[in-house]
């Protein structure tokens, strides 16, 4: 079952939504909803979270929402699994490839961590919520080396993202494998 909300983060993030205040009580009654029929309907085998964390720049008070989501779905008793932020590629990727013919490895971006550093999941890889798990695809997403990871547009003939920062349905495919051995 997939509980998700487009512009809504799971963590209590206040959001600065152009459509008003309107749409932080929709994200506020989905995140209240979400989490009762977790509570109360039959235990999950297994729940997966992620949500992009540009919603706020305050460091501080993302990781306390997100500590505060994570120890709610951790009473689940269920195993949890936080998938760390999807490497946001700066640029429309598919209007660079469909301009660079097949030369797609001048739409690749080096990335590191420290443009997007995000303390919840430092802290999830430090053990800091038992029963939590981090899941971090970036390394499949960006390999190369660790000082200059390379992230690309195509990498085996398969479209990566549909804009800046999401997979294309192909890529979650073909990553798969991947995630599941992370799992």
């Amino acid at each position: 079952m997939e509980l998700a909300k487009a512009g809504c983060p799971l963590p209590d993030i206040k959001v600065d939504d152009p459509r008003g205040p309107a749409a932080l009580v929709e994200c506020d009654r989905w995140r209240e909803t979400t989490f009762r029929r977790l509570e109360s309907g039959p235990r999950p085998a297994l729940v997966v979270v992620a949500s992009s964390n540009l919603y706020s720049y305050d460091a501080e008070g993302k990781a306390a929402a997100w500590g505060a989501a994570l120890d709610r779905l951790r009473a689940l008793d269920a195993p949890v699994v936080l998938l760390a932020e999807t490497p946001e590629m700066g640029r429309d990727v598919p209007g660079c490839v469909s301009g660079a013919l097949r030369h797609w490895s001048a739409c690749a971006v080096t990335w590191t961590r420290t443009e997007r550093p995000e303390l919840i999941r430092d802290q999830v890889a430090q053990g800091r919520f038992p029963g939590v798990r981090l899941v971090d695809m970036t390394p499949e997403l960006c390999p190369g080396p660790a000082d200059a990871p390379r992230c690309f547009a195509v990498r085996g003939g398969v479209l990566m993202y549909r804009d800046a920062s999401h997979l294309t349905d192909t890529a979650v495919r073909a990553l798969t494998p991947a995630f599941v051995a992370q799992v």
